[in-house]
């Protein structure tokens, strides 16, 4: 027979709870020390850890040979670094010029404490794959104090002007590094990238996550009709959503109306669009209370650099604003834009070329 032994630590306060440092070590007959596994030899659980001040109580439970061998250690959760500004940041995967770092907001690095070094707003040469998550918990005192220093300055901005102030000034200023799911969506390709990634076999953010359940208005609306020869797959569905036709792999919002004969692959169709018969709808992103006419074909062809915006209108979408009206037997290529009310004189040859925008007079996208 041996003896288990658990040493742990005290722990600082994190959000989600704090963590102890943990050795668990087993002294055989012979007087040897073996170093145990988590996962293999025991597995952990933490009571009372999310309150700064409180006693938390750890329980080791031992698995396999170690099997029966249960004991339990406390330790104290202790307040974190006293600092008059706490801003998360996730690791992200940069990409090329501005495409990448340009759109996520400043970039910090920081000491083993989480203390900021250096704060950086867009640079176009990242020192880091750290960026900042725009969440910040503020003392009210050096807040209160940044807002008068810049109250003057126009488009006063937390990233521009805030943080940046209280850094020169040397308030403290503390990373919370976050490794969850997070999404930047300040993009119209990260905003569809998001909503594709909830339909995935296997979505990293699970909508029906049993630990951790999302909860939202739910108007009280028909159900969803699915015809007898509408197709669905990979998609989710709203309420009041009518599906005729075919959906692949696509966000349906409610009371959707998707004619018979239309196909809708890898799109994201909001709140009361009605699509006509015949349709082919790619890729495309289409607000809401919109019309789209019979025979409506998006999503073709090459990809062609917008005119407008090409940071903005990229990745081969098609991107429709809401109450836009499309009239019927219309081809729209990628990269393109469309807004308001338009009709068969705003498509020459029945086509709107890729890379093309079509925002009709005295209306804006």
């Amino acid at each position: 027979d041996g003896v288990v032994d658990i040493v742990c630590t005290d722990a600082v306060y994190r959000p989600g709870g704090a963590i102890p440092d943990v050795t668990v070590s087993y002294t055989d007959a012979n007087k040897i020390v073996w170093t145990l596994r988590e996962g293999v030899d025991y597995k952990l659980k933490y009571v009372n850890n999310k309150t700064a001040g409180s006693t938390a109580t750890l329980t080791v439970t031992g698995q396999g040979n170690f099997k029966g061998n249960d004991s339990a250690k406390t330790y104290k959760v202790t307040a974190g670094n006293l600092s008059d500004v706490t801003a998360s940041i996730p690791d992200v995967a940069f990409k090329a010029g501005k495409k990448g770092s340009a759109y996520l907001g400043k970039v910090k690095l920081y000491d083993a404490d989480g203390k900021a070094l250096s704060i950086e707003e867009k640079p176009e040469h990242p020192r880091s794959n750290l960026a900042s998550m725009g969440i910040y918990i503020f003392n009210w005192k050096t807040l209160k104090e940044a807002l008068i220093a810049n109250a003057d300055q126009p488009s006063l901005d937390f990233g521009k002007h805030v943080i940046p102030y209280c850094h020169k000034n040397e308030a403290p200023i503390y990373a919370y590094e976050y490794n969850g799911y997070w999404k930047d969506v300040g993009t119209l390709h990260s905003y569809w990238e998001a909503n594709m990634e909830l339909i995935d076999i296997v979505p990293e953010f699970n909508l029906y996550e049993e630990y951790w359940k999302i909860y939202t208005k739910s108007n009280t609306l028909t159900p969803q009709y699915v015809a007898s020869e509408g197709v669905v797959e990979r998609s989710l569905i709203s309420e009041g959503a009518c599906i005729y036709g075919e959906v692949y792999n696509s966000i349906i919002g409610c009371n959707v109306e998707i004619g018979r004969g239309t196909v809708v692959r890898d799109s994201i169709i909001m709140n009361d669009t009605v699509i006509g018969e015949d349709c082919e709808i790619n890729k495309t992103i289409i607000a809401e209370n919109t019309e789209v006419g019979d025979g409506v074909r998006t999503g073709i062809g090459d990809e062609v650099p917008n005119e407008t915006d090409p940071n903005i209108y990229n990745y081969g979408l098609v991107c429709i604003g809401e109450h836009t009206t499309v009239p019927t037997a219309v081809t729209i290529g990628k990269n393109t834009v469309i807004f308001g009310k338009t009709d068969d004189s705003d498509y020459p040859d029945h086509v709107l070329p890729g890379g093309k925008s079509l925002i009709k007079e005295g209306e804006k996208a």
